[in-house]
């Protein structure tokens, strides 16, 4: 429960990482899904965010860890297997995308340059486009930190309760 007092961003590495080192896969599972889809239900955040991708590299990496342990029947494991490899593909998928995207950024913006003074523009300021991508992901972060904020709100106001036994920290 008390992982789920900040915004994924902040912890769940971390908590991903304790819940491995002590063995505690399947809880590390549990928690990765209900966050995944918990960011994949929210309009704001969706399913192609970077913060939901990394989630589910995590929940990736578990499923494979669990199989490595080799606890389960043949059955849970080959299931594990096919999701764990279905989710590699869909990350993997999903970054390509994003590098496509981005080159192709980049080629229509030199083939699309016919004012002399955006190509005077261009020169005088190389970075522009890369600021410009800095700050479109800084302001997504914001929105998802804002919609996580609100979700916490409306389904975790007890754990805002709690926040003064010393438990928690706000991460603002």
């Amino acid at each position: 429960i008390f992982a789920l007092s900040a915004p994924p961003v902040y912890y769940i590495s971390n908590t991903f990482f304790l819940f491995s080192k002590h063995n505690l896969l399947v809880w590390a599972e549990v928690t990765i899904r209900h966050l995944i889809k918990l960011r994949c239900e929210s309009p704001d955040i969706g399913v192609n965010h970077h913060e939901t991708i990394q989630l589910q590299k995590y929940l990736e990496h578990c499923l494979r860890s669990q199989i490595k342990k080799n606890r389960l029947s043949k059955k849970d494991m080959k299931a594990k297997r096919n999701e764990a490899d279905d989710l590699a593909e869909r990350i993997e998928d999903v970054e390509s995308e994003k590098h496509q995207e981005a080159t192709e950024a980049e080629k229509s913006l030199l083939e699309l340059i016919m004012d002399p003074a955006e190509a005077i523009t261009l020169l005088m300021d190389p970075n522009k486009k890369e600021r410009e991508l800095e700050d479109r992901n800084r302001k997504e972060v914001k929105a998802s930190k804002k919609q996580w904020r609100k979700i916490r709100a409306e389904r975790f106001a007890f754990l805002d309760a709690n926040e003064n036994d010393g438990m928690y920290v706000d991460v603002a």
